[in-house]
């Protein structure tokens, strides 16, 4: 298989497939071959197809690993092999949507409390405080840390993308005293023990996590990813409660990196941009004073909380003409936030603010 495997890696560095996901695909094609023993492109239809049932029938693996491996095997032999008919029939599994256990303000701060150096400390603080991800936090450089802007700059994240987050007080006093008695790097935040030049791996953060939660005495199941969800989540608590009444939503800006679907349950969507209520959630766990955010002519301005537009979008949307046949879809005058007659077009979908 070295010659397809070459290919294969080929094809999906061309398509800018992350490092993981080509491990990842690599697996699933070498576990095709070492079932069959024999090489993957003499393999029939039939054959794969029979692996897959295999793989959720008798192995019992979850519906995300099947999916991967579905996945993995579609493209070696449609891009890699171009066999001229699609081979996987099977459809994929569909997933059960569960929800996440989050960790409270107070079990965070028992976590934090119960890691056994200042560089553990300051990772799962930095991890919960800026709502990082493992591979996130792990990558972080001395320049990433603007405090100045009280923000942290996130250099190709997720889907090769940046972004900045927030930057708490309490961290930055952290890694003031993390600088002081280790020096300060100067390639990586938390860098290797043996090799200085080479960032902490993830799964050293996830041992991390994982110590520091059983000594903890925190039985709730998850990884270091929950320290994500307790951020979005605590945030998401804490712009509700600077913001009460009925539009309370109106107010959230829509951010689908911020929190995932199951999150939905609360009501709406938190947001992991720069604001003062991630800082004041962060700051919350570890008693600190969060830092005040500046809102000049600058800043974010609040959707409307009828129709959920604003600026061009509003003007343009109270322009609409409505047919005549459309009176029925008028609001009643008393009692309604907004007075305007809707059209068909947004009679039939909900509006964004509502």
């Amino acid at each position: 298989m070295g010659e397809r495997r070459d290919r294969m890696v080929r094809d999906m560095d061309v398509r800018h497939f992350s490092g993981r996901t080509v491990e990842a695909y690599l697996a699933g094609v070498k576990g095709l071959a070492k079932f069959y023993m024999r090489a993957p492109d003499q393999l029939s239809d039939d054959e794969v197809q029979r692996y897959l049932l295999h793989l959720r029938e008798e192995r019992r693996l979850s519906s995300s690993s099947c999916n991967q491996i579905r996945c993995a095997l579609k493209f070696f032999y449609e891009v890699t092999v171009r066999r001229p008919q699609p081979s996987l029939t099977v459809p994929p599994m569909r997933q059960a949507q569960k929800l996440p256990d989050i960790l409270s303000r107070e079990e965070v701060g028992r976590i934090i409390a119960a890691t056994r150096s200042l560089r553990e400390r300051v990772l799962l603080l930095a991890t919960y405080g800026g709502g990082l991800r493992v591979s996130e936090v792990v990558a972080l450089r001395p320049t990433d840390l603007d405090v100045e802007r009280a923000v942290i700059r996130v250099e190709q994240g997720k889907g090769k993308k940046d972004r900045y987050t927030v930057l708490a007080e309490c961290l930055v006093r952290e890694v003031t005293h993390y600088y002081t008695v280790y020096g300060r790097p100067a390639h990586w935040v938390f860098p290797q023990r043996a090799d200085t030049t080479r960032h902490m791996d993830a799964s050293s953060a996830q041992k991390i996590y994982t110590t520091a939660k059983r000594r903890a005495g925190i039985e709730k199941v998850g990884g270091i990813h929950s320290m994500r969800h307790a951020f979005a989540t605590h945030s998401l608590e804490a712009r509700r409660s600077a913001h009460p009444g009925p539009h309370a939503r109106a107010h959230e800006r829509h951010d689908h990196d911020a929190l995932s679907a199951h999150h939905h349950q609360a009501g709406g969507s938190a947001d992991l941009a720069p604001g003062p209520a991630a800082a004041h959630a962060a700051a919350r766990v570890v008693g600190a004073r969060a830092p005040r955010v500046a809102r000049g002519g600058g800043g974010r301005r609040h959707l409307h909380p009828t129709c959920g537009l604003r600026g061009r979008g509003r003007r343009a949307h109270l322009r609409r003409r409505v047919p005549a046949h459309a009176s029925h879809l008028t609001r009643p005058a008393s009692g309604a936030a907004c007075h305007r007659p809707l059209s068909h077009r947004a009679a039939r979908r909900p509006c964004r603010g509502l």
